[in-house]
């Protein structure tokens, strides 16, 4: 067939569009951004705690050759301040683009999150210890993960936040001490003038003594070594966490040794021992470990 001048310099205009479409059609495939997105993490959770620690885990891909950088920044949020623990940085990988598939994983340790918890103005409530043998006062901090991606990382900023809890009383003073006196002079041997006393700060007592107990355990015996075993011991003396009184800044008791009942008890054996015990944070007080006495008895 033959082809007009007409039909000719149309054709010509066809292919001609077909080829610009193409090559468009190539340019805009050359111009989008690969795509990068977050993965299942593996039915493991995202942002967890566990054994005192904030766990993050998460892994994201990304198709073609992705360029961008990322900052993921973990920040403690507690009564409304924010306060930056940790920041991490990934800068374009290496022959300028990512893996396929990038996993993160950063424990963010209690030491780092409770640091500098306040307790003045935030709610203080009873949360069992990450062991979960008891409750002990805390706070409640909100550790969050925050992810600033650029570049083609740009979508997969995100926050990820979990609930930790802090201990409350911590950086309340001391937490106090308890002796055997006689007069103003701690004592090695105890009779009948022997006197009980405890001290701890006002600020730090009100704050550990939510269901807490506080008690004094004796144990009479023949020498130190049996009392270093003994596991039951011959007197307790509970009921201590009523006892305190406030004086200044601080609470005190100052209560009889049981001498009589011990004495009663001990069978004619010369030596005693006794240590803190007791449920939650009182149970602290003096620092643990027990303390070795003669005992006279007349």
């Amino acid at each position: 067939m033959r082809l007009t001048p007409a039909l000719s310099a149309g054709l010509v205009g066809l292919v001609g569009l077909v080829a610009n479409a193409t090559l468009a059609a190539e340019a805009s495939a050359r111009t989008v951004a690969p795509e990068c997105a977050w993965v299942d993490s593996g039915g493991r959770p995202v942002f967890g705690h566990a054994d005192g620690m904030a766990i993050f885990r998460r892994a994201f891909e990304c198709a073609g050759e992705a360029k961008g950088a990322y900052v993921l920044r973990f920040d403690a949020v507690e009564g409304g301040a924010r306060r930056t623990m940790e920041t991490r940085k990934g800068d374009v990988a290496p022959r300028g683009r990512w893996p396929r598939e990038t996993s993160l994983h950063a424990p963010i340790a209690r030491s780092q999150f409770c640091d500098g918890a306040r307790v003045a103005g935030a709610p203080v409530t009873l949360a069992p210890e990450h062991d979960g043998v008891r409750a002990r006062p805390a706070v409640a901090v909100t550790v969050e993960a925050v992810f600033e991606g650029t570049g083609d990382l740009a979508a997969l900023s995100a926050t990820e936040r979990t609930t930790v809890h802090c201990e409350a009383c911590q950086g309340l003073r001391d937490a106090g001490s308890l002796g055997l006196y006689e007069g103003r002079a701690m004592v090695s041997t105890l009779t009948a003038a022997t006197r009980l006393r405890g001290r701890a700060s006002k600020a730090w007592f009100d704050c550990a003594k939510r269901d807490a107990t506080l008690s004094v355990r004796y144990f009479v015996g023949a020498d130190d070594k049996a009392l270093g075993r003994a596991i039951r011991p011959t007197w307790v003396q509970k009921g201590l966490e009523r006892a305190f009184k406030p004086k200044g800044d601080d609470v005190e008791f100052d209560l009889p040794l049981p001498h009589a009942e011990l004495c009663r008890r001990a069978g004619g054996a010369k030596r005693i021992a006794w240590e803190v015990a007791g449920e939650g944070l009182l149970g602290t007080i003096g620092g643990g470990g027990r303390s070795y006495h003669s005992l006279v008895c007349r």
